[in-house]
C-alpha cells in the first residue's frame, strides 16, 4: 500500500519558509523567542503551525513564551518542539536539542 494522497498528505508534509536575516548553525540558541521570529518571518500564524504540526495552539504559544508550567512531561515537550522545527524547515534533532537544554536548565534538571 502506498503513502497517503489529497490534503491530509498534502497538508503533512507542507512547510513554512522563514525568511533568515543571519544564518542559524549548530551552536545557535533555539529559544522560544527565535521559533517565534522565525515562524513570523515566514508570515505564518499559530493557527498555521497548528494545522501542519496538529499541536494544540496552547502548547505552541506555551513552547514560544517558555510557559514550562502550562506544557506537558518533557518528552511531549520535545516531540513538539521537533515537529515545529520540521514545520520550519528546520533540523529537528538541533533545534529540540537546544530547546531542551534551555527547558532543563529552567526546571533545574541536568543537561
Amino acid at each position: 500500500m502506498g503513502r497517503a494522497q489529497g490534503p491530509t498528505a498534502a497538508r503533512r508534509t507542507r512547510r513554512l519558509t522563514p525568511n533568515l536575516d543571519t544564518p542559524l548553525g549548530s551552536d545557535t540558541e533555539f529559544s522560544g523567542a527565535l521559533l517565534r521570529r522565525l515562524r513570523e518571518s515566514a508570515e505564518a500564524t499559530i493557527d498555521d503551525v497548528a494545522d501542519i504540526t496538529k499541536i494544540n495552539k496552547r502548547y505552541l504559544r506555551a513552547v514560544e513564551e517558555h510557559d514550562y508550567a502550562a506544557l506537558p512531561a518533557a518528552v511531549y515537550v520535545r516531540g513538539f518542539v521537533c515537529e515545529y522545527a520540521r514545520a520550519l524547515g528546520l533540523e529537528a534533532e538541533v533545534v529540540a536539542k537546544s530547546y531542551m537544554t534551555i527547558y532543563q536548565r529552567y526546571k533545574g534538571e541536568g543537561v
